[in-house]
């Protein structure tokens, strides 16, 4: 784990595939996807719904865009949440919770009608790819629960790490 790695979690966030993390959007749950296989490939325990099958990485919740496209629209969003138990039995149940949010600004025409283009971007880009908010601090998130899920840093209490859907829209 080092800087190559977060570099790498950044490019693949940010990266057009996943239309700007926009909350609500495909391109969101793209994301919420890559992060569940990161913590899943990590080792976490899933924290997020109950399901028929046992507990999800996902947690989902609906929300009113901040700029809906359509009057009264309501979106689905979800959290991603993996749980790591502490190593201390007298301690464990304490959680600590590490965060950041993977929605990003979106693609134009995402329920956000306050977005400018990019002045950096190349013109007519319809993607804010969202590297610096917030791809790169899930990057880290990432890389933080791989270290300690590997075992190189103890942790005497629970951890939970969480990124969370719909920032973007004041959630």
């Amino acid at each position: 784990t080092g800087a190559a790695d977060v570099r790498r979690n950044v490019e693949e966030l940010a990266s057009d595939l996943y239309e700007g993390r926009g909350a609500g959007y495909v391109g969101e749950d793209k994301a919420a996807a890559y992060i569940e296989s990161q913590f899943r490939r990590i080792g976490l325990r899933p924290a997020g719904d109950s399901t028929p099958s046992g507990r999800s990485f996902r947690q989902r919740f609906q929300f009113h865009p901040r700029g809906p496209e359509l009057p009264g629209q309501v979106l689905t969003s979800r959290n991603v949440l993996g749980f790591l138990e502490g190593e201390d039995e007298a301690l464990r149940k304490d959680i600590v919770v590490l965060g950041a949010h993977h929605d990003g600004q979106g693609r134009a025409g995402q329920a956000d009608p306050d977005r400018l283009p990019s002045p950096e971007g190349p013109a007519g880009d319809s993607v804010w790819n969202s590297a610096d908010d917030n791809a790169s601090s899930v990057a880290a998130l990432i890389e933080v629960a791989r270290a300690i899920g590997r075992g190189r840093d103890p942790h005497r209490r629970s951890l939970m790490f969480a990124t969370f859907g719909a920032e973007e829209h004041a959630l």
